[in-house]
């Protein structure tokens, strides 16, 4: 495991660590191509890896709606983050969490 984690490249808004400890879910914003952009997604706190989704990086939609956007996104995706396990097994719990995160992030893009 990391002592340290790798931090999403964005100014945290809001946050949360899963239920397993395994993640750190956020709520973010940066710029990018010089647009403000909202972002949410999760950071593997055992392999560094980090998942975002980003809300207005093409331009292409009002930033007010793109806000909305995120933060309706993360109000679900951080219930889901915090959910308790069903059966008691850390790895169980992480490939549904990782399963869920996948399908819902379709067009996610990975910051490595």
């Amino acid at each position: 495991m990391l002592l340290d984690f790798r931090k999403p490249n964005c100014t945290i808004l809001s946050s949360t660590v899963s239920y397993t400890g395994k993640y750190f879910g956020f709520l973010g914003i940066h710029y990018h191509a010089g647009a403000t952009c909202y972002v949410v997604g999760a950071s593997n706190k055992q392999s560094g890896e980090i998942v975002m989704r980003h809300y207005n990086h093409e331009k292409n939609i009002n930033i007010e709606a793109a806000k909305f956007e995120a933060e309706q996104y993360w109000q679900t995706f951080k219930e889901e983050l915090e959910r308790k396990p069903e059966s008691g097994e850390d790895a169980e719990q992480s490939s549904q969490l990782e399963e869920w995160f996948n399908r819902a992030t379709g067009g996610f893009s990975l910051n490595n």
